[in-house]
């Protein structure tokens, strides 16, 4: 049988309804991958062209809009045997009614209707996608139908001309070309005839003014776009490229002062369209003339002066950048970058001098634009000029301390610089006292009790002295020190010096009113001298985790009484001279234990008063402890 032979059959009706079937026969052996694909294509393009032919309509079309009817007319075909029902079994096409511009006067050849393109436009795509065409190729054949009605053309040759074809492409898809008088979209204002945007989207070029701002514009092209479904990335780009075009700007950077402007403009292309507001921008002035900001924008080389400091610079700056929306975190990033760049500043690290240095050059960047401001209202920093050692050390001078500049005031400074500048307080101190630290070649660490006591002693010394005591500290039992004093030469070296003029109850006792009085809580001072002691003198604590015993409890009120050693004359009634072999040293020891009553009023007159009735509670407990196990028999 040939597509000749159909002319044969009677009636119209019977001749649609076999092409009909014939033609759906190939079209599904060609979907469910005919062995023979050639021959099933071409026995379809024959009934297709046939029935065409048959119907007066154009099987070979030249134009755009011609090949989106003939889509259409052949999944009628397919479906309907060429003729739409007047009620259609798809969704979003009206009743088809005699005399009103339908799809059914539209595929009988009827002139393409440009009244209401985008109502219009609606139903073909409908009527496609009801008919199984996919939704990029209905995409295709809608937008080249439009551009030609339109007279648009489908390719791009720089930046604002692919914005553009962005837009009509979107616009074509979703309004077949032309934007209602009311496009219902958040940001995007009423449309005619005299708006922005239709008169761009149909191809007109114009110059930003106050009638018609660059923010305003870009804001509803993006706004737009966003309607029309473009991905977010994709329109960023799009408005960033347009812009730069516009503003001549260069899109690439080399040096971090160069990113930072790179950056700013991409943020001022997205937010204002390339051109800062006159006065809408929370925390940047008025834009108006040379504006300092607006010229560096625009890429003029900033010089600072009196009344352009880089502190107020580089806050319009971050000003700018945070009303844009870009994250703080970046904005800090960048404007950090860019002025160590221009100070000539490093930002890798090594030492913990060089730490301490860097988040202090960190601040002052990101607070003051890399340079302290000459008058200081910073309480306890003095007014700043070059000589100054806050800003030499910035610079990156090495500090000498004298008697005019000393470590106490010099680490007070950078502390109240490091708070003011938003460091926080815990690691501020941590960074200075690892700098002193490691100036005075100290160990950062603690492997025992001893270690410990000093290594807290010397984070004091370190944050409140700068690491070496004054001569006068000004601290409550502390007295006059010297380099050879035995609490200094203690935090120098670690070395305990105990004398005969300088007995070791009177080290511990300036080691408490130290660690006291720089904040120590006086519990916390107390285990941390009793566990050195009790260290040194070799001292082990019961084994009872749940009491004290009275060794326990006198070797404690020795330790932090005496030092941990009893001297040989204690001037007290009813303890005699303390000689190695005596029973109180060797009982401290634990080379003997508690006897007879003579010994016992030894321990209650070395503890004293205050402390007999613990000693007496303790003393019964012990005997308990004893008895029981003697009963147990151990």
């Amino acid at each position: 049988m040939t597509p000749s032979m159909l002319s044969v059959l009677n009636g119209d009706r019977d001749w649609r309804k076999v092409c009909q079937g014939l033609a759906f026969y190939f079209a599904l052996r060609l979907q469910r991958e005919d062995p023979s694909p050639e021959v099933a294509a071409e026995w379809y393009q024959k009934l297709m062209q046939t029935f065409f032919e048959r119907e007066g309509w154009d099987w070979k079309p030249e134009s755009a809009r011609g090949r989106l009817l003939k889509k259409a007319r052949e999944r009628v075909v397919l479906r309907f045997a060429g003729r739409l029902p007047s009620i259609p079994p798809i969704s979003g096409i009206p009743v088809q009614l005699k005399n009103h511009n339908t799809l059914s006067r539209w595929l009988d050849g009827d002139p393409f209707p440009v009244r209401y393109p985008a109502e219009f436009y609606r139903q073909v795509q409908a009527l496609l996608s009801g008919l199984g065409v996919g939704r990029e190729e209905i995409r295709n054949l809608t937008v080249d139908a439009v551009f030609e009605q339109q007279g648009w053309k489908n390719e791009a040759q720089n930046a604002r001309e692919r914005l553009l074809l962005e837009a009509r492409r979107g616009t074509a898809f979703a309004f077949g070309g032309t934007l209602p008088s009311d496009p219902g979209i958040p940001g995007v204002s009423l449309q005619d005839r005299e708006a922005v945007l239709t008169r761009w989207l149909q191809g007109e070029v114009f110059e930003f003014s106050p009638r018609i701002p660059a923010t305003a514009f870009y804001r509803q092209v993006q706004k737009l776009l966003e309607r029309l479904g473009v991905d977010e990335e994709r329109i960023e780009t799009l408005v960033i490229d347009a812009v730069f075009e516009q503003e001549g700007w260069k899109k690439s950077a080399e040096s971090a002062a160069e990113m930072l402007l790179l950056r700013a403009r991409e943020e001022v292309a997205l937010a204002f369209g390339g051109r800062i507001p006159l006065c809408s921008v929370p925390g940047v002035p008025r834009q108006e003339g040379r504006s300092s900001l607006t010229s560096w924008i625009r890429g003029e080389p900033v010089v600072f002066s009196p009344n352009l400091p880089p502190r107020s610079f580089y806050g319009q700056i971050t000003a700018l950048l945070n009303a844009t929306g870009m994250p703080k975190r970046e904005i800090e990033m960048l404007v950090k970058e860019a002025v160590f760049e221009e100070r000539g500043w490093a930002a890798e690290t090594e030492t913990a001098q060089e730490k301490l240095l860097l988040a202090a050059r960190e601040g002052v960047a990101l607070t003051f634009g890399g340079r302290l401001p000459i008058i200081s209202k910073m309480e306890g920093i003095p007014n700043q000029n070059e000589p100054s050692s806050l800003t030499r050390w910035l610079k990156g001078e090495k500090i000498t301390f004298s008697t005019k500049l000393s470590a106490p005031e010099f680490y007070r400074q950078v502390m109240v610089l490091l708070l003011a500048v938003g460091v926080e307080r815990e690691r501020a101190l941590t960074l200075i006292a690892n700098a002193v630290f490691e100036q005075q070649g100290w160990t950062n660490g603690a492997q025992n009790p001893s270690e410990r006591l000093l290594l807290e002693a010397r984070k004091l010394a370190a944050l409140r002295f700068g690491g070496r005591l004054p001569f006068f500290t000004g601290l409550k039992g502390i007295p006059v020190q010297g380099e050879s004093g035995p609490l200094s030469r203690w935090l120098e070296d670690g070395r305990i010096v105990i004398r005969r003029q300088f007995p070791a109850h009177r080290f511990y006792a300036e080691v408490s009113h130290f660690l006291i009085e720089l904040g120590v809580e006086p519990k916390i001072a107390r285990q941390l001298i009793l566990d050195a002691v009790f260290e040194q003198r070799g001292w082990k604590r019961g084994e009872a985790a749940d009491r004290i015993s009275l060794l326990d409890f006198a070797r404690e009120w020795v330790a932090f009484r005496y030092g941990g050693q009893l001297p040989q004359d204690l001037s007290v009634k009813g303890i005699p001279k303390q000689y190695p072999d005596s029973f109180l040293s060797r009982w401290l020891r634990g080379e003997t234990e508690l006897r007879n009553m003579r010994q016992w009023d030894q321990i209650k007159t070395l503890l004293g008063s205050d402390g007999e009735n613990d000693a007496k509670a303790i003393f019964r407990q012990d005997r308990r402890e004893k008895i029981r196990r003697i009963a147990e028999g151990h």
